[in-house]
Order: C-alpha cells, then structure tokens, then sequence
C-alpha cells in the first residue's frame, strides 16, 4: 500500500466584501514625504548636483505626467523650502490653496468643506484661503496667525511650503516660517491702495528679515493683477515701486510674475483660468498684461 500524502490545510478564503478597503483619504491636504528641514532632504552623500534655484520654479504646480510619477526609475525631485511672505490680504494663503489644487494635492471633500465653511462665516472668497488657514481664529478673523506648512510637487521641484502670517502681531510666527527656508515668495497686491499700504506696512520688514535670516533666492508675485484690468501700467508701477527696497535687501533681480490667485490666472498647468480648479497659462497672463 502507497503511503497516504499529507494534505495540506485549506487556507480559508477571504470573503472579498468582508476585505477592508483602502484607508479614506484624511479631509485635508495629503501629508508631505518629508518635513522642512528633516532628514528627508534632496542632499545626498554626494550632495545635490546643483542648488535648487527660483529660476527652475513657474509659478505653478502642474503634476507630473502619469509615466513620469510611475517609473520608479525617475530620480527625485529637488526639494526647496519656500517660505511665503507678504503684507497681510495680500493673497498669501488664496495663492497657495490654488497651486496645491491644481497640483492634485488636496482631498475633494475638504475643498468641498472649506466652502461651505467659508460661506456659513461669510467669507466666501476665503475658500481657498482655508485649505491652509485650519484654526478657528484663523477663520473668524480672516487672517493666518500661524505657519502653515503643505507640500506641493511642481514638474521640476518637490516644495515644501510655509505660508507665513502677514499681520504685523504674528511677526515671530514668520519668523518661524522664514528661518527654515531656502527661497521666498513675495506676494504683493496691485490693488489701488493696497501696494502702499504693504510697503508702510509689513512688506519691507518681512523682506529684511528673509535676507538676514539667510534666505538668498527670491521671486515676486503680484497678485490681484484682474482687480486692476491687467494694466501694464500698474504692473510696471509694482515694479518701480518694489525694485529698490529688494535691491536694497540683496535681491539684485528678482522675477516679477504677474497673477490673479482668486481666478486661478497664471498659475501653471496651461489651463484656462477662471474660477474652476484648474489656473491660467503664464503666455495668457502675460499678454493680459497691456
């Protein structure tokens, strides 16, 4: 008689409904691979093969083509700690929750949240300014007190991103924000009378203090360039009036680019701005600008 084989237990089979599906996204940003100024740099121990520069940013966050993101082959991105400064209302925490939305790096749902919160505090056009701004007095005031820290992937940088307060009380909050940053991104509003006050305001302090705080690179956004019908006028105002004061500070010759945040125009990704999620193409905006 042939020996009798050993049968192997069952494994039992898993009900294929009774399998728990992928966690849900959180209702809020989609967390960072690595936190500002952690281990979790670009610097290898070779060293990075060139120090990532403004000049390789467009103000814009159009995400990686789908082959791109897939091959693992790819090598990784540089990343740039970009603190974002300015006068307060100048459109700092509007601007950045438009880029992180056309990078793809925001949850639907709380997009969908903001709004609704936003219009129950009657702050509609604070929607986007809420991705960043979470806390409660934030909200009701209208106004961001602490850093917010988000990260957004452009085609050729990983940025990890500080929105700093712009009110002059929460100064040593930007102070926080600026003194981990490689690169700073002023924002300005061309609005009539608001360019001035920032510069009687916050606008030069928070430039000063980037510089002594050793951020070297710099790039400007003026914002609300559709409150002023893209007039080429005003744009070159912006300039004559900001160039010196940047000069003075060691920025030699930053870029000037100019935006509507609200709208979405000029914010990369080669849309078609408007008030959808996606934001206008730099070519477009440019020649609004007459």
């Amino acid at each position: 008689q042939q020996p009798q084989q050993q049968q192997q237990p069952q494994q039992p089979q898993q009900d294929p409904a009774a399998t728990p599906s992928a966690p849900a996204l959180p209702p809020g940003l989609k967390p960072p691979p690595g936190l500002c100024g952690s281990a979790a740099s670009s610097s290898t121990a070779e060293g990075p093969p060139s120090e990532p520069s403004l000049e390789h940013l467009v103000l814009g966050a159009a995400p990686s083509s789908p082959a791109a993101s897939a091959s693992s082959a790819a090598p990784p991105l540089p990343q740039l700690n970009l603190v974002v400064v300015g006068h307060v209302d100048a459109g700092k925490s509007t601007l950045m929750g438009r880029l992180l939305l056309l990078a793809g790096d925001v949850d639907a749902r709380a997009l969908h949240r903001c709004e609704r919160e936003a219009a129950a505090l009657g702050k509609e056009s604070f929607r986007y300014a809420f991705l960043l701004d979470h806390g409660a007095d934030e909200r009701e005031r209208g106004v961001t007190i602490d850093v917010s820290a988000a990260f957004l992937r452009t085609r050729r940088l990983a940025l990890n991103v500080l929105d700093a307060p712009g009110h002059r009380d929460f100064v040593p909050n930007m102070v926080g924000g600026a003194a981990q940053a490689d690169a700073a991104l002023l924002v300005l509003n061309s609005s009539a009378g608001e360019l001035e006050s920032g510069l009687a305001g916050q606008t030069g302090e928070h430039v000063w203090l980037c510089r002594a705080l050793g951020v070297a690179q710099l790039v400007v956004a003026v914002n609300q360039m559709d409150s002023v019908g893209w007039a080429r006028e005003r744009f070159e105002e912006v300039q004559a009036r900001v160039r010196p004061l940047l000069s003075q500070a060691g920025y030699a010759a930053p870029r000037f680019v100019p935006v509507s945040a609200m709208r979405g125009v000029n914010l990369g990704g080669g849309g078609g701005g408007g008030d959808g999620g996606g934001g206008g193409d730099s070519g477009g905006a440019q020649a609004r600008v007459r």
